[in-house]
């Protein structure tokens, strides 16, 4: 039989107990602000909602994503940066060079996660690649090697190639190192290179192709820019018109028809930069987070593409590439 003063005691913990489970603080919910030149493109969202997902994030539960984008107009970064700033983030990711200067310009403390740049170091955007320093790390790509790579695969596609077009945004922070790094390597290979600078108007594109066509440029290498990301499909009808083989720094570009590419997968770095993420909101100083570099490299070759330029791919790059028929 329960006693009075025992009976008293369990029905104060029945009434507690509700109040108590009321009291208990609410999960957290992370604000994460993502900087972009232009709209996000579907695939690279899903891939970072993805790797947060993977560590136990759930959009709308206990995170919400700020993304801003400056219209592709990289004048108005700096101004979207500070936008971003303003809304008390807890960390903000930046995708190439431009962004992540516009988003340490605009802030010294929010920690600032590179999804993906060019030579951070060169562009004073971290001091060194072990120990960053500031409020910024994450993932960069060497463009020096990989730009010497491209034009090593061009060459071998193309024995008696003599002279490559290479296709810079004008606006583009890692553009003049793009060109001295292509210039390095041509020299290397015995291929003269000519350099064409995009500019940001409707016809900056076909200008830049027919120019270097002019130019008698036997191919072309693009660089990854917001600009040219998003008209690469138009870039890849451009060089079949006018029969000039191309290569892109990532597989997006001959999945529209470009006739190869080669690099890191863009995918995979925004998805690594959910690990940043998770690294920084449980403790860690991005001064103290080295700098990651990419080790896998997706070799993407468009048959379709080399078919209709006239082009027969050695069989040692097909047994290496992921083919598109």
């Amino acid at each position: 039989m329960v006693d009075r003063r025992t009976f008293v005691a369990l029905a104060l913990c029945a009434l507690a107990a509700p109040l108590a489970v009321r009291a208990q603080p609410a999960t957290r919910v992370v604000r994460i602000g993502v900087l972009t030149q232009t709209p996000p493109a579907p695939l690279l969202h899903d891939a970072l909602v993805q790797g947060l997902r993977e560590l136990g994030y759930i959009e709308g539960r206990n995170y919400v994503l700020e993304w801003r984008d400056a219209g592709g107009d990289v004048a108005r970064l700096p101004a979207v940066a500070r936008e971003l700033a303003a809304l008390e983030l807890d960390i903000l990711v930046a995708a190439a060079s431009p962004t992540v200067r516009a988003a340490k310009d605009a802030t010294k403390t929010i920690p600032i996660v590179m999804a993906s740049s060019s030579d951070a170091v060169a562009n004073g955007l971290v001091a060194s690649l072990a120990r960053p320093g500031g409020n910024v790390t994450g993932l960069m790509q060497n463009a020096r090697e990989l730009t010497a790579k491209r034009l090593e695969l061009l060459k071998v596609m193309l024995p008696s190639l003599g002279g490559v077009g290479v296709i810079v945004n004008q606006t583009s922070v890692a553009g003049p190192n793009m060109v001295r790094y292509a210039e390095q390597a041509g020299q290397t290979l015995g291929i003269r290179t000519i350099v064409a600078w995009l500019s940001t108007t409707d016809d900056g594109l076909e200008r830049a192709v027919s120019q270097l066509a002019e130019q008698r440029a036997q191919a072309l290498l693009i660089q990854l820019s917001p600009l040219t990301f998003g008209n690469r499909a138009r870039i890849a009808e451009l060089t079949v018109a006018l029969r000039l083989p191309a290569i892109g720094e990532v597989r997006e570009f001959p999945n529209a028809g470009l006739l190869c590419g080669y690099g890191p997968s863009l995918s995979d770095s925004y998805r690594r930069a959910a690990y940043y993420i998770d690294t920084i909101l449980k403790g860690a100083k991005p001064a103290d987070l080295p700098v990651e570099q990419p080790t896998k490299f997706e070799l993407v070759i468009n048959l379709k593409t080399a078919t209709a330029l006239g082009i027969t791919i050695p069989q040692s790059l097909l047994l290496r590439a992921e083919v598109i028929q």
